[in-house]
C-alpha cells in the first residue's frame, strides 16, 4: 500500500509536469509527500527487521557457506563417523593432513566438518588430530622395546612435522615433555629389570 501511495505521487507530479498543469507550489508538495511515505516505508522495515532477527537467523549460514545449516542430528551423525575414521583409519600419521583431506575420507563438505568441529567436538582441526597424534607418540614413549628410538622419531611416527608442535602438542594434553613421560612410563619396567637381576 505504501509503495503504491508513493507510485502515486510520483506518477501524478509526473503527469502535471507533462501537462504544464498545476504551479510549482503543487508539484513541491507532490514531491515532499511521496520522499516522506518512501523514507517513512524504509525506516519502518529496518526497525521491524532489527526487531524481528529471528526471521533471518539462517540468512548468515547460507551466505557462509552456501549450505542450509545443519541439524543436530546430521552433526551429531557427522561426529560419530569423525571418531571412526580417526580410529580405523588413523589419518593423524599423515603430518600433510588437512581439512579438505578429512572431509573426503568422511565424504562431506569440508564447511560440514568444520561446523562438526566446533559444535560437536569442541576444539578445532588441529588440536583434534594433534590429540590423536600425541596418543600415538604416547604409545611409542610407553614401549620399553623401543626406549632407543629417538625423539625425533617418535614425533615423525605418531604424525607430527615439527619439534616445537610436537613439544607443546604433548605438553598441552599430558602436562609433561615427552622426556618426562618416557621417564615416568619406563621407570616400572627399569626396576623390574633390575629386580630380576639379582
Amino acid at each position: 500500500v505504501v509503495i503504491s501511495l508513493h507510485w502515486l505521487f510520483v506518477t501524478s507530479r509526473s503527469a502535471l509536469s507533462l501537462l504544464g498543469v498545476g504551479s510549482g507550489g503543487l508539484t513541491a508538495v507532490l514531491d515532499l509527500f511521496s520522499i516522506t511515505i518512501f523514507l517513512v516505508f524504509t525506516t519502518a522495515l529496518v526497525v521491524w527487521g532489527l526487531a524481528n532477527s529471528k526471521a533471518f537467523a539462517d540468512i548468515g549460514e547460507v551466505a557462509r557457506n552456501g549450505q542450509p545449516g545443519l541439524s543436530d542430528g546430521q552433526l551429531e551423525q557427522c561426529r560419530e563417523r569423525l571418531k571412526a575414521c580417526m580410529r580405523f583409519e588413523k589419518p593423524h600419521l599423515d603430518p600433510s593432513l588437512t581439512v579438505d583431506d578429512l572431509a573426503r575420507r568422511l565424504s562431506v563438505p569440508s564447511w560440514q566438518l568444520s561446523k562438526a568441529f566446533n559444535t560437536e567436538v569442541g576444539m578445532n582441526f588441529f588440536h583434534f588430530v594433534n590429540g590423536y597424534r600425541v596418543e600415538e607418540a604416547k604409545r611409542v614413549l610407553e614401549d620399553p622395546s623401543r626406549n632407543r628410538i629417538t625423539m625425533l622419531q617418535v614425533l615423525h611416527e605418531a604424525g607430527f612435522n615439527s619439534k616445537s608442535t610436537f613439544n607443546e602438542a604433548f605438553k598441552r594434553h599430558t602436562g609433561m615433555t615427552p622426556s618426562e613421560y618416557r621417564k615416568q612410563a619406563q621407570r616400572p619396567a627399569a626396576f623390574e629389570g633390575v629386580a630380576m637381576g639379582r
